[in-house]
């Protein structure tokens, strides 16, 4: 009989919570471990080559915007522009006028502080 260590995380998935129950617990325990290293190791990753530090100075910024104006942060900009933002980081107000979510109201009144954020988390 197979245990749980020697199962692929897919099989595990699939197998009926009894079987499961009936698993050594270190077995199971493992499985989190890995699944918690897997996580960490891909956090690790992404803010070597996301820039999750630049995401989270934008959404700092655009929590802040949002306070102060009271109104809900994806009014200022949505996750998948401050994305954008990071991605490209633009250098100037018009290469951030071509990001999707950045129109002509949001840049006037948003831009020239999104992109000091940005450059502040370029320099860092």
């Amino acid at each position: 009989m197979a245990t749980v260590e020697d199962a692929p995380l897919a099989v595990l998935a699939d197998t009926p919570l009894a079987a499961l129950v009936d698993a050594p617990l270190a077995a199971v325990t493992n499985v989190q471990d890995t699944a918690k290293e897997d996580a960490q190791g891909f956090a690790a990753e992404a803010e070597a080559y996301c820039g999750i530090d630049l995401f989270a100075r934008l959404s700092g910024l655009r929590k802040e915007l949002s306070a102060s104006q009271g109104v809900p942060p994806y009014v200022v900009f949505n996750d998948k522009t401050l994305m954008e933002m990071v991605e490209r980081r633009p250098q100037d107000l018009s290469e951030m006028a071509t990001i999707k979510g950045v129109g002509a109201a949001r840049l006037e009144k948003y831009g020239e502080a999104f992109l000091s954020a940005i450059h502040e988390g370029v320099a860092a």
